[in-house]
């Protein structure tokens, strides 16, 4: 069973679950983007039984932003 859906949000879990291709998930401060992205990391690997290094994931921060 998923550890994540007690604090997880509908759409949360809808990216956290998802499995089927890449994902890019764009939302405003304060939204649980990076809990999303680390839950889903977890989940894959526990889940789904993929191999870390298979997996390529970039957070963009306000402070490490490529625009301007």
């Amino acid at each position: 069973m998923p550890t994540f859906t007690a604090t997880a949000n509908l759409a949360q879990t809808q990216a956290i679950t998802a499995t089927d291709g890449p994902l890019l998930i764009i939302a405003g401060p304060g939204s649980g983007k990076t809990f999303t992205l680390v839950e889903r990391v977890v989940s894959l690997i526990q889940n789904k039984g993929i191999a870390p290094e298979n997996l390529l994931v970039i957070h963009v921060g306000v402070n490490n932003s490529l625009i301007g």
